[in-house]
């Protein structure tokens, strides 16, 4: 039936999604529906790897045009984004080397039951929480960011004793809503352009999600190229997120 058709599609949606942030899970397909191609080789783990630099080297750029008045939410914002970014790079590269150097015979390798994705995950969470603080420059904000970031975090290491497929997708939802958590104050501050282009700039990213099976694996490291225009608008924003006013001239403002 067509309400069943429905059902298939937004189940391989949901899979398609969780397959950006844990790639390399085998799933069961929905009744009827094709299931995605999650499979990663070992060049596109290492671009997944390279790629992730795309957005960190951004900030820090934008901040070094800034210059010296680059305000405090500014270089929180670099800051942040620089420790979020050896722990995903490790665990890209990790994944490489265990897809090129396989195991033993009696040794395995869970891609993702193990420390490395635990921690570029962990470090999502606590990067998030600065960014809240970047982008709104509220004490308060962090505060509940960081309360949230701080038991999605507990939650990363504690040994699961649910469906792995539900716990699989409230680590998912809990990284969706960190990412959202950092946008979210744009509105409130009146930055509504530089919130909109953030969104936009997102969406376009995630929608390299639902299509990963046509691109053959190569989506998530164009997931992390897309994260470079997301960057720009945060970078533009938290110039203004302290006072609401621009107090130095940086690349897409201007004083005043």
């Amino acid at each position: 039936s067509e309400l069943d058709e429905a059902e298939a599609e937004v189940e391989n949606l949901v899979v398609g999604l969780e397959d950006f942030l844990e790639p390399e899970v085998s799933h069961a397909p929905p009744v009827g529906a094709k299931p995605p191609r999650v499979e990663m080789t070992t060049t596109q783990e290492a671009l997944n790897a390279v790629t992730m630099f795309g957005a960190p080297v951004y900030a820090a750029w934008y901040v070094r045009e800034a210059g010296d008045c680059a305000p405090f939410t500014l270089v929180m914002l670099l800051v942040a984004v620089w420790l979020h970014l050896p722990w995903s790079v490790a665990y890209h590269a990790v994944c490489a080397v265990r897809k090129a150097r396989p195991l033993p015979k009696g040794m395995k390798w869970d891609p993702v039951d193990n420390k490395f994705r635990r921690l570029d995950q962990t470090w999502i969470h606590i990067s998030g929480s600065l960014m809240s603080y970047a982008l709104s420059a509220s004490i308060a904000y962090f505060a509940a960011a960081a309360l949230f970031n701080g038991v999605s975090v507990a939650n990363l290491w504690v040994k699961e004793n649910t469906n792995a497929q539900l716990a699989r997708r409230r680590r998912l939802t809990n990284v969706l809503i960190c990412t959202i958590g950092q946008v979210a104050p744009l509105f409130p501050r009146g930055d509504v352009e530089n919130g909109l282009g953030a969104i936009t700039s997102f969406l376009a990213a995630a929608g390299l999600f639902v299509v990963n099976s046509k691109l053959e694996g190569w989506g998530h490291c164009l997931f992390h190229v897309l994260l470079i225009p997301y960057m720009a608008f945060l970078c533009r924003s938290a110039v203004a997120a302290e006072t609401g006013i621009v107090t130095c001239e940086a690349p897409g403002v201007r004083f005043g």
